[in-house]
């Protein structure tokens, strides 16, 4: 159970106003009335509906079926979450869709009467990971809100991470009565002083478009990719910085490079989407090098691929990666020293047999709602750790390969797994030679492997809330295991779970 920690933060303005020489002014107001404040609160589970009791949270423990409408309680103590309280008026979910039996999309809405809206919420289809989405929804004035599925039968996760309730602002708000009453009073003070020296003429708005470089797609790959060698260039000459960064949009197009690329810092590449946009290197020239080479930066919404290639992209300070899909062949999609690097809403396509990787990294690293997927005949590590920390929320692990493998280094660092899965053919996790200090909270792993979690050379496994199948926890020399709340092992174990 989490008990809902919060930090409010209110949403909508008040009537203020200001004193200079000349009198009062009235600044921007709306009515107390309307604002609502945001309560960002810790993550916590109101709802799962598989079956397994180790996953299983709330009073449903079946799937939705075709045309199903399950009613939540939000408020209260619901699930895991406890002390949502009775002022909410909406809710921040995240919602995530697993085992979809037919392709169907769920719809979030609240509880108060009217007709089911014709808008979907997310859209799951047989066979895919976990379906994440964010969703805020209206509660009813009983706390509840509704999720309907259209076809098949779906398992639904929910997670709440923060509501609404109404803001009343206090005594240093000024009512409009009292507003009028100041600007009265004002305007029978004395008279207005010298009026000041104008101020610095504001920045020309057609320089900051100047810091957008659009390149249109519809050439030939290798002029897209020429294009796309140019702008880095000239992105380049103009030296950005922290306070003066530059994006370089790509519309849908094939963008084939003939040379790895030198991001400057401070640039975000950006594409039209991973169905639409996707830069590929083919060259074998530069196959040591890394196609995109960042130190600070961004990459969103594309898809990047290469054959025969060292690193599809490579980061040595702090990157953001956001909805790219990486088909890492021969090769390892994202290559992170240092850090923090960020990783949300991406795929990871491990194609090669033996040297491709999804992620190699040494520095500290977050990954949220991210799939990795080794294809048939591969036998590879989905993430590869040389130190650092790294962060696992809400993803999915899955093929013929180890999940997560951490080898050779006397400090290997340490692996933090939520709310996720990995179901492999390997070892869920391996530490060759290395301790290691891991944490699994409410995750499932299911490896073929002897062990589903292996530490060589000492190690500690903290589980609250999780599986283990397949397996069990050891190594050649023992870990110190540490095993709590509902988590339940399968297998054998080299150490003793009290």
């Amino acid at each position: 159970m989490t008990a809902i920690r919060t930090r409010w933060a209110a949403l909508g303005s008040a009537l203020a106003v200001t004193f200079g020489g000349g009198g009062l002014a009235m600044v921007d107001a709306t009515s107390p009335t309307d604002a609502v404040a945001f309560v960002p609160t810790e993550p916590c589970r109101i709802v799962d509906t598989r079956s397994d009791p180790s996953a299983n949270v709330g009073p449903r423990s079946t799937p939705l079926e075709a045309g199903d409408t399950h009613t939540v309680i939000a408020r209260g103590d619901t699930g895991e979450c406890i002390g949502l309280p009775e002022t909410a008026t909406a809710v921040s979910l995240n919602v995530t869709a697993v085992n979809a039996t037919q392709p169907t999309f769920l719809t979030v809405w609240a509880n108060t009467g009217r007709n089911r809206p014709g808008a979907s919420s997310l859209n799951p289809a047989p066979g895919q990971p976990p379906t994440p989405n964010a969703v805020t929804t209206e509660l009813s004035d009983a706390g509840e809100f509704n999720v309907f599925n259209f076809a098949g039968s779906v398992d639904v996760i929910i997670d709440v991470n923060g509501y609404y309730m109404d803001h009343a602002h206090d005594d240093r708000y000024l009512t409009e009565a009292e507003v009028d009453a100041l600007i009265a009073a004002a305007e029978v003070g004395g008279p207005a002083g010298p009026q000041g020296a104008p101020g610095q003429d504001g920045v020309d708005g057609s320089a900051l478009f100047d810091r957008t470089i659009v390149l249109n797609g519809g050439a030939s790959s290798a002029e897209n990719g020429e294009a796309l060698l140019a702008a880095i260039d000239q992105v380049a000459a103009n030296q950005p910085t922290v306070n003066d960064p530059w994006t370089v949009w790509l519309e849908p197009g094939r963008f084939e490079i003939e040379r790895n690329v030198d991001v400057p810092d401070h640039v975000t590449i950006v594409g039209s989407g991973m169905e639409a946009t996707t830069i590929e290197k083919t060259n074998p020239e530069f196959a040591a090098m890394p196609m995109l080479g960042f130190g600070v930066g961004a990459l969103r919404n594309l898809e990047i691929l290469g054959s025969d290639q060292s690193d599809l992209v490579q980061s040595e300070d702090s990157l953001r990666v956001e909805s790219v899909r990486f088909i890492a062949d021969d090769s390892t999609g994202l290559d992170l020293d240092n850090g923090p690097h960020v990783v949300v809403g991406s795929e990871f396509q491990v194609l090669s047999p033996f040297q491709a990787r999804g992620i190699q990294s040494s520095g500290d690293v977050t990954v949220m709602t991210s799939t990795f997927v080794a294809l048939s005949g591969t036998s590879v590590e989905l993430i590869g750790m040389d130190g650092g920390e790294m962060i696992i929320e809400s993803s999915s692990f899955s093929g013929d390969a180890v999940g997560i493998y951490s080898c050779c280094f006397s400090n290997s660092g340490e692996l933090t797994l939520r709310h996720s899965t990995i179901d492999v053919s390997k070892e869920a996790i391996q530490a060759e030679l290395s301790p290691m200090a891991v944490e699994i909270e409410g995750s499932t792993l299911t490896g073929v492997g002897v062990f589903v979690v292996e530490l060589d050379n000492g190690g500690t496994v903290v589980m609250t809330s999780s599986t283990l199948r397949g397996g069990g926890i050891g190594g050649s020399v023992a870990p110190a295991t540490l095993c709590r709340g509902t988590s339940t092992i399968g297998g054998f174990l080299t150490t003793t779970c009290p």
